[in-house]
C-alpha cells in the first residue's frame, strides 16, 4: 500500500515539475530545437478549462470512448480465437497468417480513406478503424504466449486424460494470459490511436474532431485540451486493462510488473 501511494506521489510530483518547466519555457519565448512561442502556458490552458468543460465537450468525449471500446471488444473476439486456430491448423498457420503479416504493418492512417469507401457509414469506417488497430498486437501477443507454453505440460495433461478443450481452457490460456494482458494493453493504446486519427478525417464528434476542429479555429488552449484529454483517457484504459489482469491472474501480479 505504502509503495503504490509513493508511486502515485511521485507521478504527480513529476507532472507538476513538467508543468512548471513548460510554463517557464512559454513565457521566455524559447525557440530551440523546439519553438514554444506559439504554445499556450498551462497557466493559459487552465484558465480556459472553464470555458472548454462542458456537455458538449462531455458529448465528444462519450462519442470517442464508445468507439474505442466497440473496436476493442471487437478485435478481442476476433483475435483470440484465430490465435487458437492459426496455433492449432496448419491451413491457418500456412495460409491466413502470412496474409495478416503482409496487412499488419500498414499505419491506422492509410486504412482511413479506404474505410470510408468500404462502408456505407461513418461510424463503421470508425469502428473498422478501431478494430483492426489493436486487432494485430492482441493476435501476436496471444500466438507468443500459446508457443511459448512447455510442451510437457501439455503431454502430461493428455496422459492424465484431458481432452482438447480441457488442455485449451486449463493449460493453454491460463499460461498464456500475461501475454494476452500485455497484448491488450499495447491494443487499446493502438485503438486510441486510430479513433483519433478517424475522427480527425472522417468524424463528427469525437476529440480527434474537436482537437481537428480548434486546429483550424487557431484554439491552441483546446488543442492542448483535447491532446490531454486523449492521454488522460488512454492511461485511464490502460489502468483498467491491468486491474482486470491482476483479477483475473492473482498468481501473476499483473500490475506490479
Amino acid at each position: 500500500m505504502v509503495i503504490k501511494v509513493k508511486k502515485y506521489i511521485n507521478a504527480g510530483i513529476a507532472i507538476i515539475c513538467a508543468m512548471i518547466l513548460l510554463q517557464i519555457l512559454t513565457e521566455l519565448n524559447v525557440n530551440f530545437i523546439i519553438n514554444f512561442k506559439n504554445l499556450p502556458s498551462p497557466s493559459e490552458v487552465f484558465l480556459s478549462l472553464g470555458q472548454t468543460l462542458n456537455l458538449e465537450f462531455a458529448k465528444h468525449i462519450i462519442y470517442s470512448l464508445l468507439r474505442v471500446l466497440g473496436g476493442f471488444s471487437l478485435a478481442i473476439l476476433i483475435a483470440l480465437p484465430l490465435a487458437a486456430l492459426i496455433s492449432e491448423f496448419s491451413f491457418f498457420k500456412n495460409y491466413i497468417y502470412p496474409l495478416l503479416e503482409i496487412i499488419r504493418p500498414i499505419p491506422l492512417v492509410a486504412w482511413v480513406p479506404l474505410a470510408i469507401i468500404m462502408f456505407a457509414s461513418l461510424e463503421k469506417s470508425i469502428l473498422f478503424i478501431t478494430t483492426i488497430g489493436p486487432l494485430f498486437p492482441i493476435l501476436i501477443n496471444t500466438l507468443h504466449g500459446i508457443r511459448d507454453v512447455p510442451n510437457e505440460y501439455i503431454q502430461a495433461a493428455r496422459s492424465l486424460g484431458s481432452n482438447p478443450l480441457q488442455i485449451q481452457t486449463k493449460i493453454i490460456l491460463p499460461y498464456a494470459l500475461p501475454f494476452i494482458f500485455t497484448g491488450l494493453k499495447i491494443g487499446i493504446g493502438i485503438s486510441w490511436i486510430g479513433v483519433i486519427a478517424a475522427e480527425m478525417i472522417s468524424g463528427q464528434f469525437g476529440i480527434g474532431y474537436f482537437t481537428w476542429v480548434n486546429y483550424h479555429l487557431i484554439n491552441y488552449n483546446n488543442i492542448i485540451i483535447g491532446i490531454m484529454t486523449i492521454g488522460i483517457l488512454g492511461y485511464i484504459t490502460t489502468k483498467l486493462i491491468s486491474l482486470i489482469g491482476n483479477k483475473i491472474m492473482p498468481w501473476y501480479a499483473y500490475e506490479k510488473r
